[in-house]
């Protein structure tokens, strides 16, 4: 998988975006994380998927979101500016090596988004708000597994 400073994509999500306290939009992000491995293998040749801007709402919280930009860039992805305006491209030529890179974080994000969904406990508002979201996200998931498969 990818790396960003020397640290892989899987140690990004654990050290930065799953450390805890857990961030409330933790669980968004990493739905978000799935969301562009899932797009860029499905259509690999769309360049909507491969195009993402900074103002858009979702990348705000994923790159806000602490080790959320880290991952991002781990996936592939490159900060630039076009026509002032932030932007994130990604960089990499699409080879079956980078889809199978794509395939194993998306694993990997599923996993942990199952995961999150099964330990986290309902102590406070805030874990309230990580439970519902997670709930929500593994929903959301079901539902793409079924209509795809």
């Amino acid at each position: 998988m990818g790396k960003v400073g020397g640290k892989p994509f899987t140690t990004i999500i654990n050290s930065e975006l799953l450390r805890e306290p857990l961030d409330v939009h933790a669980p968004d992000c990493l739905k978000t994380l799935y969301t562009l491995c899932t797009n860029i293998i499905n259509d690999p040749k769309n360049p909507k998927f491969k195009t993402l801007k900074a103002r858009n709402p979702r990348i705000q919280t994923l790159i806000n979101t602490r080790g959320g930009k880290d991952a991002l860039i781990a996936l592939g992805f490159i900060q630039i500016a076009r026509e002032f305006e932030e932007v994130f491209i990604y960089s990499e030529k699409i080879s079956d090596q980078k889809i199978h890179h794509l395939q194993n974080c998306g694993k990997y994000l599923l996993t942990q988004i199952e995961s999150l969904a099964s330990k986290t406990p309902l102590h406070d508002k805030k874990k309230e708000a990580i439970a519902g979201k997670i709930h929500q996200i593994s929903l959301t998931l079901e539902s793409y597994f079924c209509f795809v498969y």
